[in-house]
């Protein structure tokens, strides 16, 4: 396949002038790949979020198209639309590209490539992951699986771009013979060879990268620590995950850099207003009090009722960062970005001062049962005082509760198969939802905006017409709809609608409303033991995989890399394979660029807008 590869007579003519060359990149340029390169095995993340379903984090559809926001994916698209004469004729058809019709061959070649005597490690695809399952620069051990799986989706993404540009190429590859994609009929050409070919359990490359994907996963989840800590000879210096140290003096410049930070954030929100310093010996505060809506701002003692309206007419007008903006004509909108920042800006501020709280505290601060008690205030001042510490303390005996609004930023929502939560309120009925993304939207206006934006849907309804006989013809629309949804939260984070499965209205009750006052840490518990009840007992209906713990190392016996590379020596025979391609090697550069110019071309050509949402979802599929 290789020999191949170097015998094709194309390499031996003068190669493309608007290939791009590496000693054409900028210095800084080849650093920021360097490092991006030596920290991709640290990620502990996928670009898909689920084993089981393979979403995108990295991870949806849209990620096939060309994004927007990329600037380096503009530069890349913009260069090879400058040097039309090259690779595009006027007439916006892709002219001849021997180069890039022989790489894109061999990576085809090497996607279904099939097993000898049924062993992975026999293709070159697979070999050659097995040597990106080294650790870099020494090359002294394997990666671990949480180490691994961002390699794996990176290959899976680009092998999947391959199978897409051979199967459904928007212009024709003349010198491999292939003709472009007709108009009709792409999932008749791409179903063969996707379940051939593309799906797990398959005898090929990407079968074998979705099982290790899989499987990569579920171990990291029961593996043991990610890394360990060591201290110094001095003790003055603490080290973790190899490279990552703390000295003592930067540990006791921690406080001062909490107050610089909670400074300069205190600023921001009240928009560099200062005023006057207060007499805090005169204000009156009364922490017992747990009438609704209680604080010192509002007591009127202290003379603070109207002090918030001169900050809010600074966030207003404010030319920089206002929450209104112009429209002309002495009229306004509210700018909703803007809100949102401050609010962003307002949590982070929290996390400051508790963090300069438990810095400069002196003891283990209580400023986290503080916002609890604000909560509690406002939303249940039913209670007294003694019932909200007897929550409060029952609360925290708790383990594995989210306490803070931080703990809300992974939040890992239900699955759609799961029932209707009974604490919150009951279902909503008839939503709209992308069954790709989990977004979940009531109003048809909000799905599409998400659609046009994460998609690049575009309506097939245009204004005009006969609106009546439009409703009455039938229309396909790639969201569902009728879905049934629960939200934990009304706003901020974790707050979005996530779906749930349909059941009688009767087997969805709230029924922690109407328990005795009196027993109200009990029925805590009562609540959250029935909680992890529930969840035992889905999960005693699993059947499970062994302990992999017990194994001496399950992860390279799935991969099997000790075997195949035994015979190799690490930093002699192997690392050369994955080395930057040096200046003495120009046909080996050009390769190189074309592989990105094909990469680049497949990636443009994936877009719902061009290829179709249909033939995205196949490839998409496990």
């Amino acid at each position: 396949m290789l020999e191949q590869l170097w015998s094709d007579p194309v390499w031996e003519d003068q190669p493309p002038t608007s290939l791009v060359h590496m000693e054409e990149h900028g210095e800084d340029e080849i650093e920021e790949e360097g490092e991006e390169e030596e920290n991709s095995e640290n990620e502990d993340e996928s670009d898909y979020e689920d084993s089981s379903d393979i979403k995108d984090a990295e991870d949806k559809i849209y990620r096939y198209a060309w994004p927007e926001q990329d600037s380096s994916c503009f530069d890349e698209e913009s260069a090879i639309e400058g040097q039309s004469s090259a690779l595009f004729t006027h007439e916006g058809q892709e002219a001849d590209d021997p180069c890039g019709d022989v790489v894109l061959e061999l990576c085809y070649s090497m996607a279904i490539e099939d097993f000898e005597d049924g062993t992975a490690s026999s293709s070159l695809l697979v070999y050659f992951s097995a040597v990106r399952g080294l650790s870099r620069p020494a090359a002294d051990e394997y990666l671990r699986s949480h180490q691994f799986t961002p390699v794996l989706s990176r290959l899976i993404y680009c092998t999947r771009l391959i199978f897409l540009e051979m199967t459904l190429p928007r212009f024709p590859h003349t010198y491999a013979g292939i003709p472009a994609r007709p108009s009709y009929g792409h999932l008749k050409r791409l179903m063969p060879i996707r379940t051939e070919k593309m799906c797990d359990g398959t005898m090929s490359p990407l079968g074998e990268f979705l099982s290790l994907l899989s499987y990569g996963r579920a171990l990291s989840r029961s593996e043991g620590p990610v890394y360990h800590f060591h201290w110094s000879e001095d003790n003055q210096i603490l080290s973790w995950d190899g490279c990552s140290h703390l000295s003592m003096a930067n540990f006791r410049g921690l406080a001062r850099e909490a107050l610089r930070q909670a400074t300069i954030q205190c600023q921001r929100l009240m928009f560099d207003w200062e005023p006057a310093d207060p007499d805090l010996s005169s204000l009156r505060d009364r922490l017992s009090t747990a009438k609704s809506g209680c604080s010192f701002v509002t007591d009127p003692a202290n003379g603070l009722n109207d002090a918030y309206l001169e900050l809010f007419m600074r966030a207003c007008t404010s030319s920089i960062d206002g929450m209104l903006k112009s429209r002309g004509q002495g009229q306004s909108l509210w700018n909703t970005e803007a809100a949102q920042a401050y609010l962003d800006a307002h949590d982070a501020s929290l996390k400051t001062l508790m963090v300069l709280c438990y810095l400069d505290g002196g003891q283990a601060a209580r400023i986290s049962e503080l916002l609890t008690i604000e909560h509690l205030r406002q939303n249940h001042a039913k209670f007294t005082a003694d019932e909200i510490s007897e929550i409060i303390k029952a609360v925290d005996a708790i383990p594995g509760l989210v306490r803070r609004q931080e703990e809300l930023h992974d939040f890992q929502f239900p699955d759609a198969s799961n029932e209707a939560i009974p604490y919150l309120e009951p279902p909503r009925g008839g939503m709209l939802g992308c069954p790709t993304c989990d977004y979940f939207a009531s109003n048809k206006r909000d799905i599409q905006a998400y659609y046009r934006k994460k998609h690049g849907w575009e309506n097939d309804w245009k204004k005009g017409g006969n609106i009546k006989k439009k409703l009455e013809q039938p229309r396909e629309t790639p969201w569902i709809e009728g879905v049934y949804c629960q939200r934990f939260f009304r706003r901020r984070w974790a707050s979005r609608w996530f779906q749930v499965r349909k059941d009688d209205e009767s087997e969805v009750q709230t029924t922690i409303s109407h328990e005795p006052r009196e027993d109200v840490v009990k029925r805590l518990m009562r609540v959250h033991q029935e909680q992890v009840d529930r969840f035992n007992a889905a999960e005693e209906d699993e059947i499970k995989v062994a302990d992999e713990k017990k194994e001496p190392s399950a992860w390279l016996e799935r991969t099997g890399w000790a075997d195949h590379l035994q015979k190799f020596k690490a930093k002699k025979d192997l690392l050369p394979l994955v080395a930057p391609v040096q200046e003495d090697e120009p046909v080996l550069q050009v390769m190189c660029d074309t592989f990105d110019r094909v990469a680049n071309h497949a990636k443009a050509a994936a877009a719902p807008s061009t290829v179709g949402l249909a033939a995205l979802y196949q490839i998409e599929r496990k």
